[in-house]
């Protein structure tokens, strides 16, 4: 593979250290300018319809930044793999600042691992064909195992990498050719030869028919599922807060019905029983006195006033309820059994015109004695 400049003297670390890999044309030692890299990227933005970017030679970094944080990657590891707050000096001369989970993550892989897999990587170009591509490595390697140059400058790492990029190389350039054929790097005559172009055929062929190993696909699908069964479960928890909740909304509306219903009944057998105890009153209790012959009678009517419960009557009356005035067609010397009579119809006829509230206690009616005992009861009698 023949290059614009030649392979790098490798002897002495300053005879390599100052080359720049995007270098201007001027010569290897300076570094691109500013508008050699900024006119094509604004150029590339302009074809895709991308407007408004004022830092044109800064938004790869920004994007990334945030295609990352999409990915789920961790803010840590962003600024790692950005070189931002690199103030310790563990990050500064021991990390690699490049971070494993955010790679994979960018590459579209897992970023836990265990699904990373690559067709092409497992088919090895041929060695000929991968010695055709920096050709100085063996001839430097030499001279390392040799120790006739300097290695504490990085010499040796440097050829590694360089070993490592020819199979990087053979393995892409094939797709590449296939997307622009214009590439730059594709116009070198390497990539128009004839064992380039077999190599890509064979790869083609290779790429066909493998297939993805079903251990992959199984640790690929699972976690999909395991996500899945998750955000099911959590549905299913909400759904069962939610019923219980309705649940206990009806056990207290339950309970608060059949409270109302037992007061309710309460008060009509209260009310039941009282009919019942007028029903078996003596009759006599309710004839009038053929002789008035004392002022009790007349009074009686105001000693047996029948009392009504105060929670039962207006706020702008008492808990006694008067007796009715006198008109010209009252008897003023009937029986004290017949006006109390009349007073507990009316506190009867009262209370069952008032709304029970749930919960509010119900006071007794009690009779005056005089009455109870011109009835024939022994003493004052509860109602």
């Amino acid at each position: 593979m023949s290059s614009a400049s030649p392979f790098p003297d490798l002897t002495y670390n300053r005879t390599w250290y100052d080359i720049h890999l995007l270098r201007d044309k001027d010569g290897a030692s300076e570094p691109i300018s500013y508008d050699t890299y900024k006119n094509p990227v604004t150029k590339a933005f302009k074809a895709l319809g991308l407007t408004g970017c004022k830092k044109v030679t800064h938004a790869a970094r920004g994007l990334g930044a945030r295609e990352a944080e999409l990915l789920e990657v961790s803010s840590a590891e962003i600024e790692r793999l950005g070189g931002w707050k690199a103030s310790d000096a563990m990050t500064q001369y021991y990390l690699t600042h490049l971070p494993i989970r955010a790679p994979r993550a960018m590459s579209g892989f897992n970023p836990n691992g265990g699904t990373y897999f690559l067709a092409r990587d497992t088919l090895e170009p041929p060695l000929a064909l991968q010695k055709q591509i920096f050709s100085q490595i063996e001839h430097w390697q030499a001279r390392v195992d040799n120790k006739k140059i300097s290695t504490s400058g990085g010499a040796e790492k440097f050829l590694s990498i360089l070993c490592l990029l020819r199979r990087v190389i053979l393995q892409d350039a094939p797709g590449l050719h296939a997307i622009n054929r214009a590439h730059p790097v594709l116009q070198d005559p390497f990539f128009r030869s004839t064992s380039f172009a077999a190599c890509a055929k064979q790869q083609k062929v290779y790429l066909d028919q493998h297939q993805q190993p079903a251990e992959l696909s199984l640790q690929q699908v699972v976690p999909t599922i395991s996500d899945k069964l998750k955000k099911i479960a959590q549905q299913q928890s909400v759904i069962q807060q939610q019923l219980s909740s309705i649940q206990e909304e009806k056990s207290a509306t339950e309970e608060s019905s059949r409270r109302r219903d037992e007061a309710i009944m309460f008060e009509v057998q209260r009310h039941n029983a009282t009919i019942l105890k007028l029903q078996a009153a003596p009759a006599s209790a309710f004839m009038s006195s053929s002789t008035p012959n004392t002022t009790s009678d007349i009074q009686a009517p105001n000693s047996s006033l029948a009392v009504v419960p105060s929670h039962l009557l207006p706020s702008s009356h008492s808990a006694l309820l008067p007796p009715p005035p006198f008109t010209s067609t009252s008897n003023p010397f009937r029986s004290a059994a017949a006006a109390a009579m009349e007073y507990d119809a009316a506190a009867v006829n009262l209370a069952e015109s008032t709304t029970y509230e749930l919960g509010t206690p119900v006071n007794t009616v009690r009779l005056s004695p005089e009455l109870t005992r011109s009835w024939g009861f022994a003493d004052s009698v509860l109602l």
